[in-house]
């Protein structure tokens, strides 16, 4: 069994009351109001910039180059391509 098989199965007792949120299940038909949607994406964008830092912390704190390159990398896949 592979680690994804082993986390999804821990996580599922609790997976199915992720998917009936009612957010995700207006999301999910179309139905969800365009301000609800911003809000969401407003708060995620705002989120995103200080998860980014997190991971700029890293690059300041790591001693090792191969360390401070993988931070960079996640700082640039998350400003870059989350966002």
């Amino acid at each position: 069994m592979t680690l994804t098989d082993r986390l999804y199965e821990a996580a599922k007792p609790i997976w199915g009351g992720y998917l009936s949120q009612p957010f995700v299940k207006e999301l999910g038909e179309g139905t969800l109001s365009m301000d609800r949607f911003r809000f969401y994406m407003i708060q995620d964008y705002r989120y995103l910039l200080q998860y980014a830092k997190v991971f700029a912390l890293g690059i300041v704190k790591a001693e090792e180059e191969e360390l401070q390159r993988l931070f960079a990398g996640m700082v640039h896949d998350t400003l870059d391509g989350e966002m």
